[in-house]
């Protein structure tokens, strides 16, 4: 029996000039969340394609936009396509900020969620 059963965690990362930081929060996330989507918003350093080329965990999936739609628009499109995916929670991080991983967790233990 799966305990995590109702408690999929998403994480959504809009990314906007982070192609050098993405990498390292992608690290950072722990095996508690079920899936992750990167939301490269028009992103003029690639930032969405060198996630797909360099990102190595299977959980990942990379949107693009066609055109900037700021922060807000990144984070619906990482909404949208969790909530059509399935999942139960939806936790926000920044593009360049790791240290958001710790935040995550905790939320993930108050909700009884244990490493997929």
């Amino acid at each position: 029996m799966n305990d995590n059963l109702g408690k999929r965690i998403a994480v959504v990362i809009p990314c906007y000039r982070s192609k050098l930081q993405i990498l390292g929060v992608l690290a950072e996330i722990g095996a508690e969340v079920w899936r992750v989507y990167v939301i490269d918003d028009a992103c003029p350093e690639g930032t969405g394609k060198y996630v797909e080329e360099e990102g190595k965990d299977s959980r990942i999936r990379v949107i693009f936009h066609e055109f900037n739609r700021g922060v807000g628009g990144a984070v619906i499109t990482g909404y949208l396509a969790a909530i059509e995916d399935g999942a139960d929670v939806v936790l926000v991080l920044g593009s360049k900020d790791s240290s958001n991983s710790v935040r995550m967790k905790e939320v993930a233990e108050n909700l009884g969620v244990k490493a997929h």
